[in-house]
This record gives structure tokens, sequence and C-alpha cells, in this order.
């Protein structure tokens, strides 16, 4: 939300909220508009494609793609990890609302990306808009399905403790092997920093 605050004059007159709220609906519509043309595409040749898929990893979900600055990845069980496409589309269903809940946290200090579905001829998408992030600025959790965790900043540590006043959630010790690291979080969950001294809250499911 701090990083929207950037985006308007510190003298335009419309509420903060209406600024989200618009910023949201704009998002959710070109998600929409890009997430339809993938779907209808889904059975043509990667050549003929009008958005075209990027080998983006992961191990679940399908082709992925990225456009206007949207990443969108099918809920699909590609690889047999969700027992069926329908539990895969459960599993992006709650990820939108576990986002929602943390949103409405409003931990001060953590951002946290748009994200939508688009349900369309028996598919669903999951949109999210691109974070600032890369190589080296994960900063709390794990990138590699939990070979290696960071637990680096204070920050981090801080921002996810508040998550403890949850009742289902406490902190647990994580780590192939000693020493352990203390995580609140479970491994789908990142921190990362950004380069404007940003902290974002990201899923990194396998989809």
């Amino acid at each position: 939300m701090q990083l929207l605050r950037h985006a308007w004059p510190d003298n335009e007159p419309e509420p903060f909220a209406f600024k989200l709220r618009k910023l949201n609906e704009e998002f959710v519509a070109t998600a929409s508009r890009i997430g339809k043309i993938i779907i209808s595409e889904k059975e043509l040749p990667a050549h003929k494609k009008t958005v075209s898929p990027r080998n983006m990893g992961g191990i679940a979900g399908g082709e992925k793609f990225c456009e206007e600055g949207i990443f969108f990845k099918f809920a699909i069980d590609s690889n047999g990890i969700f027992d069926g496409d329908t539990n895969a589309m459960k599993v992006a269903g709650h990820e939108l609302k576990a986002l929602n809940v943390l949103v409405n946290l409003f931990i001060a200090g953590i951002h946290y990306p748009l994200l939508t579905l688009i349900d369309y001829r028996g598919f669903r998408l999951v949109a999210s808009c691109v974070l600032p992030i890369r190589p080296g600025t994960l900063v709390y959790g794990s990138a590699d399905a939990g070979v290696t965790y960071h637990n680096d900043v204070p920050e981090g540590a801080e921002f996810m403790g508040t998550l403890a006043g949850i009742p289902t959630v406490s902190e647990h010790q994580v780590g192939p092997d000693p020493p352990l690291k203390p995580l609140h979080i479970p491994r789908p969950l990142q921190v990362c920093l950004g380069p404007a001294g940003q902290y974002s809250l990201l899923a990194r499911t396998p989809h």
C-alpha cells in the first residue's frame, strides 16, 4: 500500500481508499482480459499463441505467462501433486483467501501483491502483479523447496512474528539439517526485500 501512495502526488484530492480500489479494479480488468485470451488459446502450439508461454520454473501448473506486468499460472495438477485439477483449483482459491486474511491484519511495513483468479471455460488462472524481486532479495523463507531457509534480517522475523498472534500460527524450527532456523510461516511463503527498501510477502506455490 505504501508503494501505491508513491504513485499519486501528495496534493491529489482523491481519497487513498478510492485510489486503491481503482487500481485493484484496473488490475482485475486487465488480468481478466489477458487471462481469457490465454485460456482460449490453451490448446494452440506455443508459436501461435497471442501471449507466449515462458519458462519460469515450478513443478506444477503447466505453462506460465507474463504479460503487461502480470504473471499468470494455470491451476492444474500437471504432475499429480494435488490429486486432480479440482484440488489444484481449490489450492489457488485458498491462496487468494490467505492473502486477504494477511492484508486485513494491517501489518505495518509489509507489502502484498495484487492477485486475482480468472475462471473461464472450465479452467482457472492465478494472476498476480510482477514484484521487484530477483535472486538475492529473499530474506525470510525458502526458495528451493525447503533445502535451505532464510531468516536473515530482524525486520523479516518481526513481520512474521506478528502472525504468531493468530491461534493457528506459531514459531517452528525448520531445515533439513542442524542448525535449524525459526520461522513463523509455512514453506511456500517468502519475504523479499525490494530495491526501494520495501518488504513484500508472497506465496511461491508449486504451481
